[in-house]
């Protein structure tokens, strides 16, 4: 029915943005002549109500699960142990792909470590951040204000380490070279021990021990096959790899450190640190190349470096320019590795902010078996395929198993005043006063 002109219909809606269904009922009144008219109006606002009571019974809800989630600990040490063995995993496969680069790509050792992997993982990672700074609320201004020169620090550690862990690796066996990379467990702890005011308990050491059991396992057939042929020259650079790791283990600190205290981002600081060892692999990359330490390197002096580039880049595409080069597909093989880089990099970093650096170490022990599994497979090995996998590499893997969950059961004590550290802190400034006095 047609309403005339001059009738009136008052109608008053208040605002909405309050969610309160009580003050909604008592602020909305439809005061209509036409019945019709009258029970659309009060049809949506019982759809109104309805919708705001859903949403309403929704967020509680989830509100609820996510409680759940965090607060459960079988739920979080579930969690914990899913990242944990991705992180495994990735890295396991990250190994293979990465020995396998490193055949294909033997003259152009540097290039690849200290410059090809960083800038894929600058391509990976930046957009990433820069999406969840201005896109998202993951990177609060917080965080932005958190100190560069402390990500500057973590990428030096981090590319020193790598360096001399480059330097030593080509001059030492690949035995001595395996079981010296485990030694990260040992210097992971004591660094956190100083530092971090870590304390383990029984069942800690008990599951390190376990590890280190292990790894003498995977390694030792190595060693007595008589492939190890390590003379003193070699012990030497072997101790060299053991101050890679413990230049490596205090960079794991380090970042386990600022990860936990500052709640950083994962994908925010990981940015931050490949730029940064980017940076210094550039800054790095002539005094490195000009140092005899690769009996495969061409570069011999610096009319070299021209060369050394363009020979790098073009094996990159997949041509070969001397011989030994094997270039054919090496640019899948480097997509492919960066893919599981990126993985792996983020869980680790997972397992640094709620599990320690020293769990993530020993988690990693796991890679000794589980990469032998995927050097069987032709398509991830390429030229470093090996054919068959050992009674006791799957006897030291459920070693290693078990003494990694031994491990991770429970977690790790900080204590509120360190000694050592407070010790150590003590015998740095009673240094500070004395070089201040001598250089008067």
């Amino acid at each position: 029915m047609a309403r005339k002109d001059d009738e009136h219909v008052p109608l008053i809606v208040p605002s909405l943005h309050n969610d309160n269904n009580s003050q909604l009922q008592q602020g909305l009144h439809v005061e209509v002549q036409d019945p019709g008219y009258q029970n659309s109006v009060q049809g949506n606002v019982n759809n109104c109500e309805m919708q705001i009571h859903t949403t309403s019974t929704f967020r509680r809800n989830l509100g609820a699960v996510r409680n759940f989630l965090h607060t459960n600990k079988y739920v979080v040490f579930g969690a914990l142990c899913l990242v944990v063995l991705v992180m495994a995993f990735s890295r396991s496969i990250n190994f293979v792909l990465i020995v396998r680069l490193s055949t294909q790509m033997k003259h152009y050792g540097y290039f690849l470590s200290s410059i090809l992997i960083p800038t894929m993982s600058n391509i990976v990672y930046w957009p990433i951040a820069w999406f969840k700074m201005f896109g998202t609320r993951s990177v609060t201004k917080e965080m932005r204000k958190f100190p560069v020169y402390r990500f500057v620090i973590m990428g030096f550690l981090t590319n020193l380490a790598n360096l001399i862990l480059v330097i030593a690796s080509s001059n030492v066996s690949g035995s001595v070279n395996v079981a010296m990379n485990q030694t990260i467990i040992i210097n992971n702890m004591l660094v956190s021990m100083i530092f971090l005011s870590v304390r383990y308990n029984i069942l800690q050491f008990g599951g390190t021990f376990i590890v280190i059991i292990g790894v003498i396992l995977n390694v030792l057939p190595l060693f007595l096959s008589g492939r190890s042929g390590t003379s003193s020259t070699e012990w030497i650079w072997a101790l060299v790899l053991l101050i890679s790791t413990f230049f490596q283990a205090i960079a794991n600190v380090y970042i386990e450190h600022y990860l936990k205290k500052e709640k950083l981002d994962v994908f925010y600081m990981v940015a931050w640190i490949e730029l940064f060892q980017l940076l210094f692999g550039i800054l790095f990359f002539i005094p490195f190349l000009l140092i005899p330490w690769n009996p495969n390197s061409i570069v011999k002096s610096a009319s070299d470096l021209p060369n050394y580039m363009l020979y790098s880049l073009k094996c990159v595409v997949g041509m070969n320019s001397l011989k030994g080069d094997i270039c054919d597909g090496v640019y899948w093989v480097a997509i492919l590795f960066e893919v599981f880089n990126v993985l792996f990099n983020v869980t680790q970093l997972v397992v640094f902010k709620h599990g320690s650096s020293t769990l993530a170490m020993i988690a990693l022990t796991s890679r000794l078996v589980m990469s032998n599994l995927f050097f069987m497979i032709p398509f991830i090995a390429g030229p470093a395929f090996q054919q068959k996998l050992s009674n006791l590499d799957i006897e030291s893997l459920f070693i290693l198993v078990a003494g990694i969950v031994l491990y991770s059961i429970t977690k790790e004590r900080t204590l509120d005043k360190n000694p050592l550290n407070e010790k150590l802190l003590t015998f740095l400034n009673w240094l500070k006063d004395k070089i201040r006095k001598a250089a008067r």
